[in-house]
């Protein structure tokens, strides 16, 4: 029988004590952990959503994970609703994501400019 391998993308901290008390003779083998599995965009989405709310992400996470979603096909205003925040807030994160990208371009540029 094939054993299925999966990422845990909320639950970690979850997964490392329930691992620790199997490993200190705790819990019994078969343990059984309840576990949902989902599509990996929706996968990203549900990560997002329980780190916003239990701890602010550094924007540059935000970003990255905004910048995901709406290349997926989402717009601004429906990340917004989705997460609970104001469509300006996401949109100023975009800005942050293509002053990066800008700033890592440029840079880029001038290392292969001053190779050159």
């Amino acid at each position: 029988m094939a054993t299925a391998v999966y990422r845990v993308i909320a639950g970690g901290r979850r997964l490392e004590a329930i691992q620790l008390l199997l490993a200190g003779g705790k819990l019994p083998e078969d343990f059984a952990v309840p576990c949902q599995v989902v599509a990996e965009g929706h996968a990203r989405e549900m990560s997002l959503a329980e780190n916003t709310v239990r701890l602010a992400m550094h924007p540059a996470d935000q970003f990255e994970a905004f910048a995901a979603l709406i290349e997926q096909g989402e717009s601004a205003a429906d990340v917004a609703v989705r997460f609970g925040v104001e469509e300006s807030f996401v949109l100023k994160r975009m800005k942050l994501a293509a002053s990066r990208r800008s700033c890592s371009t440029s840079t880029a540029a001038r290392r292969c400019h001053s190779n050159a």
